[in-house]
């Protein structure tokens, strides 16, 4: 998870996701780690959630390449770089990993963030969240090996529901906060931005465009 931390920040996170989509797309829209490195000013780093590289590699029995991962993490973005608990108690994995997660963070000074993974925004939405991996994945609620979210609880919590899910780790929850206020990304609404794109002998933009749209539409379908 990436976050803006200033204006600088914001701009390389824009150049990320453009060379993520131009370069880097293979069924989604990827960065390798020479990307993040030269463009990690001013952002900050969430481990991210289960899947993501360091809890994987702690889930999958391979402490010393996730400590090797968090520690390239920590030097790249320093006090910007978070690991971060979740609690969902359908992941029976999640409990040892948070548990070497707040481990190593100790060990290599990296501050603990509390998160949750939320993918809708009310509890009772979870049955429509499964319609919806249906629609997407083209199966049915009744198709018993459809690709599903375990349990309801990828909703938003309450920040008292979070208050008590993590209370063995105030400091986690302290940070949420703290990231909160590292944010200070100034957008200026009060004005269109757009690129500026040249066209032949300084023609209207408007005017090129309409040109190309009559020429393509030719092109397409082009009179007997």
């Amino acid at each position: 998870v990436l976050l803006a931390r200033d204006n600088t920040g914001y701009q390389n996170l824009m150049q990320l996701v453009t060379l993520a989509h131009l370069e880097g797309f293979h069924y989604r829209p990827r960065i390798d780690k020479e990307l993040l490195e030269r463009y990690h000013q001013g952002l900050i780093c969430l481990s991210g959630c289960l899947s993501a590289e360091v809890p994987r590699l702690i889930a999958d029995g391979n402490a010393a390449e996730a400590r090797r991962a968090a520690r390239w993490y920590k030097e790249v973005f320093g006090d910007g770089y978070f690991l971060e608990l979740q609690r969902h108690t359908q992941l029976p994995r999640l409990p040892q990993v948070n548990e070497m997660l707040v481990s190593l963070g100790r060990e290599l000074g990296i501050s603990l963030v509390a998160t949750n993974d939320a993918h809708y925004v009310r509890q009772s939405d979870s049955l429509l969240q499964d319609v919806y991996i249906c629609i997407q994945t083209n199966t049915t609620v009744h198709d018993e090996k459809r690709l599903k979210m375990e349990g309801d609880s990828y909703y938003i919590k309450s920040p008292q529901e979070m208050a008590d899910l993590f209370a063995d780790v105030p400091d986690a929850l302290e940070n949420t906060q703290r990231i909160a206020a590292m944010c200070n990304v100034e957008l200026g609404f009060g004005q269109t931005h757009l690129p500026r794109f040249p066209t032949p002998d300084d023609m209207d933009p408007d005017e090129f465009l309409a040109k190309l749209c009559w020429e393509g539409f030719r092109l397409r379908y082009p009179h007997p």
